[in-house]
């Protein structure tokens, strides 16, 4: 009996040695972990971060560009947008222990957006995660990566960017990955919807409209506003995303387009890009709302309309019938004269004065909703009465000063168009 308790004790002592053994490894592996290998990973990770965040800042618009250069704090993003524990960045060192959920980080995480095209990173990582199964058991490895998103999303709704609700960190525990993927698929579709306003296409095409009428020198003033400066978003009301156990209050937004900002700053580019700007004598910059105007030809029965421009001012010349629409008009030069040949009959002549002529400047006119040109710079707009012409030169020398030979009254433009 006595022979047989020995053995009994002796049996103890060795399973409690080998278990205290056991657990001494444990600690070593768990020590050697933390102080030797976890430091080189999150070097590694942090180095290969930074390389694919300058690779992602290179993906974006020059306006974007431009902004992260003004602030080195600025974030591209600070939502996940995968599940995988390496989309994730480390700076410090993260303490691997037996409790982290239970259990508020001290140590700060930065989070990093990383393109999973990148194969060489992401194999990277993979070998990383492997490591850490090796040495810990599954459940572990859960707990991990569940704090790691939980620590994160907290971060998020700090920066006010969205807050993952967590309620039950018993029932979190057991959440497949699954339901992590397809809540960023969710997420990512709303920050799609919020970014395709009708506000924000509308500024798209007008800023291509805007671009394709100005030279190098104007779209590079424009590209250097960006189009940040004329749009603005409000946070809406929330919307909930929800995939299984876990669900995401996700704010809306509404964009407001400010379109006669960027319409005003334009005119001041075009005022730059357009100033000394002339047409030809004889140009017709209206064809498309008044047409190509009455020809006589050589037949008999015609009469003619001879205007010489002040050497100060261009002009244009609009020729109204007795029914008050434009029949003809013609540009002329500063300096320069133009012979209108008309079927006999009663006319008006109307005179709009300026300089720096502008191609694409809206002008009022009651006859043609989309009517383009206009001058920059010293506008002025004159009239003369309805004259009947019946095989009859009548000659216009226009002054910008008095005493010409015959005497305008005022008008505007709408009236001249």
């Amino acid at each position: 009996m006595l022979n047989k308790n020995k053995v009994l004790i002796l049996t103890a002592l060795a399973i409690i040695i080998v278990f205290l053994v056991a657990a001494w490894d444990g600690q070593q592996r768990q020590k050697r972990f933390e102080q030797e290998e976890l430091p080189q990973i999150l070097a590694k990770r942090k180095q290969a971060a930074l390389q694919l965040r300058e690779a992602l800042i290179q993906q974006q618009t020059p306006e974007i560009q431009a902004l992260i250069k003004q602030n080195d704090s600025f974030q591209l993003d600070s939502i996940p947008y995968d599940t995988s524990i390496g989309v994730f960045v480390f700076y410090k060192q993260f303490w691997l222990n037996k409790y982290p959920v239970e259990r508020q980080m001290q140590d700060h995480i930065e989070l990093a957006k990383i393109s999973f095209q990148n194969a060489k990173v992401d194999s990277q990582w993979a070998q990383i995660e492997a490591k850490i199964a090796k040495r810990f058991d599954a459940e572990f490895v859960d707990k991990i990566q569940i704090e790691i998103k939980r620590q994160l999303i907290s971060e998020s709704k700090a920066e006010g960017q969205g807050f993952l609700e967590l309620p039950d960190y018993k029932l979190i525990k057991t959440v497949p990955e699954e339901e992590f993927e397809a809540l960023w698929q969710q997420i990512d579709e709303q920050i799609a919807a919020n970014r395709s306003q009708a506000a924000q296409k509308q500024l798209d095409r007008d800023w291509n409209s805007y671009r394709r009428r100005l030279n190098s020198k104007g779209k590079n003033l424009l590209d250097q506003r960006g189009k940040t400066a004329f749009i603005s978003f409000a946070t809406g009301q929330s919307k909930t995303l929800q995939s299984g156990a876990l669900s995401i209050d996700w704010p809306s937004s509404t964009s407001s387009y400010h379109a006669a900002a960027l319409s005003s700053f334009v005119e001041e580019i075009e005022v730059q890009q357009y100033q000394g700007n002339s047409l030809y004598t004889g140009a017709q910059p209206y064809a498309n709302c008044f047409g190509r105007g009455l020809s006589c030809g050589y037949r008999s029965n015609c009469s003619e309309i001879r205007v010489r421009a002040p050497y100060e001012s261009d002009v244009i010349v609009s020729i109204k019938d007795r029914w008050d629409e434009v029949v003809d008009h013609a540009y002329i030069s500063a300096g320069g004269s133009y012979t209108f040949r008309l079927p006999n009959g009663s006319y008006q002549p109307f005179f709009y004065y300026g300089k720096s002529w502008h191609p694409y400047k809206k002008m009022p006119s009651k006859a043609c909703n989309n009517l383009k040109g206009g001058f920059l710079q010293n506008t002025l707009t004159g009239k003369d009465g309805l004259q009947y012409l019946s095989n009859q030169i009548l000659t216009y020398t226009l002054r910008l000063q008095r005493n010409g030979n015959f005497s305008t009254r005022p008008s505007s433009f709408s009236e001249a168009f």
